[in-house]
């Protein structure tokens, strides 16, 4: 099971930052719906093989992309290494754990 408590947050990779401000995804300081926090988190997962669940490249409803071009992941265009890649999954997952309101099973 990926723990995505490892990540804590906000969280800043080289190339993007990821945090919830007044209960609200951000990306690099732009908000991210919950959506799409969890498709992207899903689409890297499958850059770097840990999932089959999207078929790469993959573009969110809010226009962010993720695609391997030459062994490489890019999010918009801009490279990750498969670590930035697993991190940047797990901050938006976890991002994604604080601001879900669960219902009552």
């Amino acid at each position: 099971m990926l723990d995505v408590a490892r990540v804590a947050l906000p969280y800043a990779s080289p190339v993007f930052t990821v945090a919830v401000v007044d209960g609200a995804i951000r990306l690099d300081g732009i908000a991210l719906p919950a959506t799409d926090a969890l498709d992207l988190s899903i689409a890297l997962l499958a850059a770097t093989d840990l999932c089959r669940w999207h078929r790469l490249p993959y573009t969110s409803r809010a226009g962010h992309t993720v695609s391997i071009f030459a062994g490489r992941i890019y999010l918009n265009a801009r490279p990750l290494d498969r670590t930035d890649a697993l991190d940047l999954a797990c901050a938006l997952a976890h991002a994604l754990n604080t601001t879900t309101v669960r219902s009552p099973r």
